[in-house]
């Protein structure tokens, strides 16, 4: 999934991107299932968000400037 990442700004931001959208995909999944009262777009703004910042700190060197 990331093995082939080149080390410009725009490919370390496409990495970020992919692994924000198939992780809130996932935690989306999974939220509406176990939490079905939750609400259609209230799921998708906490997935999206959750995984936006689990992926940021789980790879912090995807915006930093080489």
């Amino acid at each position: 999934f990331g093995k082939s990442l080149d080390g410009t700004g725009k490919g370390r931001f496409l990495y970020w991107l992919k692994s924000t959208a198939i992780t809130s995909g996932v935690l989306l999944a999974w939220l509406l299932y176990k939490e079905p009262s939750l609400g259609y777009w209230m799921a998708i703004a906490i997935a999206v968000l959750i995984s936006a910042v689990v992926n940021l700190v789980r790879s912090q060197w995807v915006f930093l400037i080489p």
